[in-house]
C-alpha cells in the first residue's frame, strides 16, 4: 500500500492521484464518515469476515459496501476461495465454495444490494500478476486455483442502505 500511496501523491500529470484515500478498517466499521464518498472501490483478495460477506454474500456487508458508494460509483472485486482454503479462516465457519455457479449467483445478490450492470467473470491466474499485491502475485505463480472478478455500479437512484427500500 506504502507504493501505491506514493504514486498517488505525485502530481496528476505524472500518475498521481489528488482525491485518493487508502482506508485500512475493519469491514464492519464502514462507511462511517466515508458514505457515500467514493467513486471507486477495489477490493483484492479479501479474507475472514470481509471475505465471508461478499462471497456468501451477507446483506448487511453488502449494504455498508454500498453505502460507501456514491451512484454510479464502479466496484471490483477480485476474490478466490475453494476446498483447499478451508481450515484457514481461524475458527470462523466456512463459506460455500465460491465455483461458477456460486459466482453466477452472485449478480442478482449484488443487484438486490444497491448495485447495477454486475459482471462476474473468472480471471486467469496470469492476470493475477498485475494487481499490485504480494498476495496477488504468490497466488499468480501458485497451484492452479479459480479466481473471480466481479465488477459493478452502484446503481444511480437506489437508496443508500440498500434493503430498507
Amino acid at each position: 500500500m506504502r507504493a501505491s500511496a506514493r504514486a498517488a501523491a505525485r502530481k496528476p500529470r505524472r500518475g498521481g492521484v489528488e482525491n485518493l484515500l487508502f482506508v485500512v478498517a475493519a469491514a464492519e466499521a464502514l462507511p462511517g464518515p466515508l458514505r457515500a464518498r467514493a467513486d471507486r472501490v477495489t477490493v483484492i483478495l479479501p479474507w475472514g469476515s470481509l471475505l465471508r460477506g461478499l462471497i456468501e454474500p451477507r446483506p448487511a456487508a453488502l449494504a455498508r459496501l454500498r453505502a460507501l458508494c456514491r451512484p454510479a460509483a464502479h466496484l471490483e472485486l477480485v476474490a478466490s476461495y475453494g476446498a483447499r482454503d478451508r481450515g484457514h479462516q481461524h475458527g470462523e465457519e466456512d463459506i460455500l465454495n465460491l465455483d461458477d455457479a456460486h459466482a453466477r449467483g452472485l449478480v442478482a445478490r449484488y443487484d438486490e444490494a444497491g448495485f447495477s450492470d454486475t459482471v462476474v467473470e473468472r480471471v486467469p491466474l496470469a492476470a493475477l500478476r498485475d494487481y499490485p499485491t504480494t498476495w496477488a502475485k504468490r497466488l499468480a505463480y501458485g497451484r492452479p486455483r479459480d479466481v473471480y472478478r466481479i465488477r459493478t455500479r452502484a446503481a444511480v437512484g437506489s437508496s443508500e442502505t440498500p434493503g430498507r427500500r
